[in-house]
């Protein structure tokens, strides 16, 4: 075509729409009747143009940034680590193995294990090679025994270092949330479990552990500002102490949830990989963002005991949040997460969501498709902008450990934790299966979460309903 057709109509303004908009709405409030707020306040716009994304530098620095382009290794272009997880009881490593074989066989390339110190992790991994494979460990003891036993046993299996793949799912920060320890001693064993990892290029001895916030009914900003700050305390003991600090953050991968606010959870997946690097090149080090690698599991907090069936639609939205977010794994959890043991029916239909995703979405086939998107671009900066502003106050009254001891972190998740519960049960929140298109179907309601004062453990969005209900 010779001629440009669109020579022919003038370019449109931000506030040609706006003007628009207007007049379409015939004396409403614009800000009012069409701009909606998520529950930490950022604003979603009806329309974004170009305009919206001028000044979005932390968005614009990130673009394609997530994973490095496979194609050369004969990979698509974009790659994701299928996981699912297991817990295994001790004494019960032969049976789990059997379980974990048939889940390799059915298209998982990563295992979520959640295990005691002791384990035969001869029995557990019979049968299964670790070079081809991602391995996280979740531990429910003592991390370093945990690690150590099973680097020893990698030691003696077949491949090299470079070839195991994968982590310890443990932050020694957001541990103290579960298991009262001091400043101190979460710095030791987060330089005990870098030493243990060091020789693992591809394996890492700790996370960044957003998740465990998230699970307890944080906020976007809430769950990116106290994981960061939590790691930012270790990177200032560490220098205090005269450890190098890009050995140590090379020890680290960032561990995530995605929530059921689709284009806002995009957002902060993409956020928090983009402020983790920031954090990074503050404290002057070195560590690519295509090299820094994203665990993203769909959430716990939106699950439901009450109709177990919606939560497949959760899973979805929540899995594709997670990957358009830039996550390098991903692990759905089972529908019926919330309220029993998962069959295989229920395995099935989790790990058939990625590969769905994968195999008929073709998500895998760009590296970063929502690059440059208007809506998601901004939406981030505005996040950035949030956390980087409370990160400054916590800063300046003493850091997280500060906020630990005084209580007010978990305080103010509490309180973003109860507004969720509040909404839900009143239906200002909408969620289906729980306050409205209810079934009549059987569930044993949780007990309220008991936690101390120093304390944040895990919740559910619909509890509140769920007990009431009963």
């Amino acid at each position: 075509m010779k001629h440009n057709l669109f020579e022919a109509f003038p370019p449109l303004q931000k506030a040609d729409w706006i003007a628009q908009i207007n007049k379409d709405l015939r004396g409403k409030p614009f800000q009012e009747t069409l701009v909606s707020q998520t529950r930490e306040g950022l604003e979603i716009a009806p329309a974004y143009t170009a305009e919206d994304i001028e000044n979005a530098h932390w968005a614009k620095a990130f673009r394609y940034r997530s994973q490095q382009d496979l194609t050369a290794l004969g990979y698509s272009p974009r790659h994701w680590t299928t996981v699912a997880q297991q817990r295994v009881q001790p004494g019960e490593e032969v049976a789990a193995n059997k379980r974990l074989l048939d889940q390799l066989q059915q298209g998982v390339d990563g295992l979520h294990l959640k295990l005691g110190a002791e384990v035969d992790f001869s029995a557990l991994f019979a049968g299964i090679g670790l070079p081809y494979i991602s391995v996280y460990l979740a531990p429910e003891g003592d991390p370093v025994a945990l690690l150590r036993g099973f680097l020893a046993y990698a030691q003696q299996a077949e491949g090299s270092a470079e070839q195991l793949q994968g982590g310890l799912l443990y932050d020694p920060v957001a541990a103290a949330l579960r298991v009262q320890q001091n400043r101190s001693d979460a710095f030791q064993t987060f330089l005990a479990l870098a030493e243990l990892s060091a020789p693992y290029p591809h394996f890492y001895g700790a996370c960044v552990d957003f998740q465990a916030y998230h699970a307890s009914g944080a906020d976007a900003v809430q769950e990116t500002l106290y994981a960061l700050a939590g790691f930012q305390d270790l990177l200032l003991q560490a220098e205090e102490g005269g450890h190098a600090l890009e050995p140590l953050a090379r020890q680290v991968f960032l561990r995530g949830s995605a929530g059921a606010h689709y284009f806002p959870e995009i957002a902060k997946v993409r956020a928090q990989r983009i402020l983790f690097q920031s954090l990074l090149a503050l404290a002057d080090v070195t560590v690519a963002s295509e090299e820094v690698q994203q665990y993203v599991s769909t959430s716990p907090w939106t699950k439901t005991r009450r109709d177990v069936y919606t939560n497949m639609l959760r899973n979805t939205t929540e899995a594709m949040a997670a990957l358009l977010g830039g996550a390098n794994a991903l692990e759905v959890l089972p529908h019926t997460v919330a309220k029993a043991e998962a069959s295989n029916f229920d395995l099935r239909m989790a790990r058939n969501i990625s590969s769905i995703l994968r195999d008929e979405s073709y998500l895998d086939k760009v590296v970063d498709p929502l690059a440059g998107a208007y809506l998601i671009e901004n939406v981030i900066e505005q996040l950035c902008g949030e956390v980087k502003k409370q990160w400054e106050a916590l800063e300046q009254n003493g850091g997280w450990w500060a906020a630990y001891a005084a209580g007010t972190m978990q305080d103010a998740v509490r309180r973003a934790r109860v507004s969720v519960h509040e909404a839900v049960a009143s239906g200002k929140q909408v969620m289906v299966g729980v306050n409205r298109y209810t079934q009549e179907e059987e569930f044993e309601p949780e007990m309220p979460v008991e936690e101390a004062e120093w304390q944040l453990l895990p919740a559910r969005a619909s509890s509140l309903v769920e007990r009431k209900a009963e």
